[in-house]
């Protein structure tokens, strides 16, 4: 049955999702899923755009040896938007923290999620949030100076506006 989304439930999605960031994004705890807000000029939110984000398991095998044969290697995943690159660099995250230390950098909470609780597809792997992109390499120092990890694992590297 097709039907016209009203403003009563946009209204009631966005109580129950308490509130979005400053970049109109908000995400649920231990999902991959994200809902963005799309606002009018005086800043109300008018519609809602959801992403659904995935997890495959095993979709890493391929590179296996390139992940797993030798410290001090670096692997960039370069690809068009949707491609999969995100997907794959979830199921890299669980497979090393199965291994070693490893701490995800979540610029835009792609990787594990918008939530607080980070979704289980990075395995043991510990997250960090980056409030903005400008605190990107702000937090990829205290990454490596505090929590001392094998591995590095960054969503996208931006740089300064």
């Amino acid at each position: 049955e097709e039907r016209l989304v009203t403003k009563e439930d946009i209204e009631q999605v966005v109580r129950r999702l308490g509130r979005f960031g400053s970049d109109n994004r908000a995400g649920l705890d231990k999902q991959l899923h994200r809902i963005s807000a799309i606002r009018d000029n005086s800043n109300q939110v008018i519609g809602l755009t959801l992403r659904i984000g995935r997890h495959i398991v095993g979709n890493a095998d391929m590179i296996a040896d390139c992940l797993l044969g030798g410290k001090g290697k670096s692997i960039l995943f370069l690809g068009e938007p949707g491609s999969g690159k995100t997907t794959v660099v979830r199921e890299v995250s669980r497979i090393l923290a199965e291994r070693m230390s490893v701490v995800v950098v979540d610029t835009s909470n792609e990787i594990a999620g918008d939530g607080i609780v980070p979704h289980p597809c990075i395995g043991h792997a510990r997250r960090l949030m980056v409030q903005s992109l400008d605190q990107q390499e702000k937090v990829m120092i205290e990454a490596v100076k505090n929590h001392a990890p094998s591995c590095l694992v960054i969503d996208e590297i931006g740089r300064r506006q």
